[in-house]
């Protein structure tokens, strides 16, 4: 048998690259079918891996028992301060039925007023020097007066405390003086006092309460002539009436007034944690008995600090 390929027969070279060429074609197909049944394989994991798992059944939770709430307690308001107090001040002025009282009592920490005839005129007799005082303080601190200037015999500073502290009707003739009736009776106005009336010196426990009310809240002056005024309302000339019902534990400013028949103590009450404002007048309807009175001050004092 000849050799497939021999120098003396070149005609075989290209049967014999035929058959190499088939066996390389060969090759190919099976390695393509290899690659695409790969292809196939990981196509088809692919779509495994991205199908939706079937949902797990659900176990639905046994229903929780209904649980029945508490009742809830109603609360109660506490009692207001001045309003708990009231029956007791109506039995004190009950003892005192022939004379003519009106009350006007706040209550600063919850705003609670009271008012016993509050709103009543009387002679107001000293109890307006408190106007007269704010007013010109007032001016002071608007620059146009100062407490160094002289008035009268004295410094307008020493007047004033002889006006508040001491009740002095000679200070309040120099103030009247210096400032003019119109213009007490137009600050009045501008502070809410509806029924001051300078000619006639007539006034309101309201009227009073509320500039007592402005005044220590700051409404009126600055902190500087709001203390100093208020200093002078300490240690008075008169401590018969408000004062000796006042608890060892409690700071009064107040303003008393008498004139005639007429007893009237106006202050603020500084209790720990609370102040109150009370303005008291009283008519003796033409008895000037003020120790008979006084001791119903001081009854009413005692029900306001214990």
């Amino acid at each position: 048998m000849s050799p497939l390929y021999s120098p003396q027969n070149p005609r075989l070279i290209p049967a014999a690259c035929l058959i190499i060429l088939l066996g390389l074609v060969e090759v190919g197909i099976v390695w393509r079918i290899h690659s695409l049944g790969d292809t196939a394989a990981a196509e088809e994991l692919a779509v495994a891996a991205s199908a939706t798992p079937s949902p797990s059944p659900t176990l639905t939770p046994s229903p929780s028992p209904i649980s029945t709430p508490s009742p809830t307690a109603v609360s109660t308001p506490a009692t207001l301060y001045l309003a708990d107090r009231k029956a007791a001040i109506e039995a004190v002025l009950a003892q005192y039925s022939t004379d003519r009282w009106g009350l006007q009592l706040m209550d600063l920490s919850d705003g609670e007023q009271l008012s016993l005839n509050g709103d009543s005129t009387f002679t107001a007799a000293s109890t307006t020097k408190l106007i007269t005082a704010c007013a010109y303080l007032q001016q002071v601190q608007a620059g146009n007066f100062s407490l160094d200037d002289q008035l009268g015999d004295y410094s307008a500073e020493f007047q004033l405390e002889q006006l508040v502290n001491q009740s002095n009707n000679d200070s309040w003739d120099e103030f009247y003086g210096l400032l003019g009736l119109d213009e007490i009776s137009q600050y009045a106005k501008s502070i809410g006092l509806t029924q001051f009336d300078i000619n006639a010196n007539t006034d309101s426990p309201a009227d009073l309460a509320l500039l007592l009310r402005k005044l220590y809240t700051g409404e009126l002056l600055n902190s500087t002539y709001t203390t100093q005024l208020l200093s002078y309302m300490q240690d008075t000339e008169e401590e018969r009436f408000l004062p000796s019902g006042i608890s060892s534990q409690t700071t009064l400013y107040h303003k008393i007034g008498l004139l005639g028949d007429n007893v009237h103590d106006v202050g603020i009450i500084v209790l720990p944690g609370r102040t109150l404002v009370a303005a008291i007048y009283s008519n003796g309807n033409g008895s000037a008995d003020y120790d008979n009175r006084a001791s119903a001050f001081t009854s009413i004092g005692k029900l306001l600090t214990n």
